[in-house]
């Protein structure tokens, strides 16, 4: 087996792994204790539908599965009785990427997966099987805590005290993770990398979309010639490549870090950069071996 649960301190039941584990390594594989449909969250009363829902699948759940659903922890309620929907609102994962069309569904046991913000692991759900997968992002080493980032890639990004503020409010822990707990000149660097890859995006986005939004009428032939917007692209497949790179270094979501690989496999076609298109496109094959939702690149 690749993992036990195990109670942490300071932490309550966490998940450590009893072996090394490589990246891109199948973690565990589960199906949902119980769905709750996405439609429901569009009602006219989405908060009462939500709990009579909830109640409604819970009082068809065999007795077993039901104690199963509570024994899991509630953060919502603010005192030490649990209640069905704090529960749910505590320990439900996104069906696949969160959209407003997206169900959320109840893993008992990948509900015990603890945050980082420095995570070694990332959930995706692999719809063809009907379950929700954990996948190491990197080489996980025996006796290590595998966690999981509870937030998006946006919230990632952020500094320090937005993103303690964040799980504070929403999950009701102050996080003391690998990267909250850095001080000094680590946690300067830290968070420089941070805003770096938000700047590095900025950049990025300069060069390659400048243009877009102005009709072709509006812009002269002479005011941009066919070089000057090659070699801006080059330019911003540079500064592309060095932030995937601090992206990875941060692990951030590889649902991003693939999307952003789609942007610069468009840049790199649109200036016919097809050597450097070559090293993007392996990049992004190595970053979907985590995962089971991405397609591969319009490589031709």
């Amino acid at each position: 087996e690749a993992f036990v649960s195990r109670q942490i301190e300071g932490k309550g039941i966490g998940i450590i792994a009893l072996r090394n584990i490589k990246q891109g390594e199948l973690i565990i594989s589960e199906e949902p204790l119980l769905i709750i449909p996405w439609w429901v969250r569009h009602s006219v009363y989405p908060g009462k539908d939500l709990e009579d829902t909830l109640s409604k699948f819970l009082e068809d759940l065999p007795e077993e599965r039901y104690q199963l659903f509570m024994s899991l922890s509630d953060c919502k309620t603010g005192n030490d009785e649990k209640s069905e929907i704090g529960i749910w609102r505590t320990n439900n994962f996104a069906l696949g990427p969160t959209s407003p069309k997206s169900s959320n569904g109840i893993f008992p046991t990948i509900a015990r997966f603890n945050h980082s913000c420095l995570p070694s692991a990332e959930f995706v759900w692999n719809e063809k099987v009907g379950q929700q997968e954990i996948r190491a992002i990197r080489d996980i080493k025996a006796q290590e805590e595998i966690s999981l980032c509870y937030f998006t890639s946006k919230y990632q990004l952020e500094n320090v005290e937005k993103r303690k503020q964040y799980l504070l409010d929403y999950y009701g822990f102050e996080c003391c993770c690998t990267v909250c707990s850095l001080k000094g000149e680590a946690l300067k660097m830290d968070e420089s990398q941070r805003f770096q890859i938000n700047k590095l995006k900025e950049e990025f986005d300069d060069l390659v979309y400048e243009f877009s939004d102005i009709e072709e009428e509006e812009v002269p032939n002479s005011t941009l010639t066919e070089e000057q917007v090659s070699e801006d692209l080059k330019r911003a497949l540079k500064i592309g490549l060095q932030r995937l790179e601090l992206m990875t270094d941060l692990a951030i979501k590889c649902r991003s870090r693939l999307n952003f690989c789609d942007e610069l496999l468009e840049a790199a076609y649109d200036c016919s950069h097809f050597e450097m298109a070559k090293i993007i496109a392996e990049k992004r094959l190595r970053f979907s071996s985590h995962t089971v939702w991405s397609s591969p690149p319009n490589c031709h």
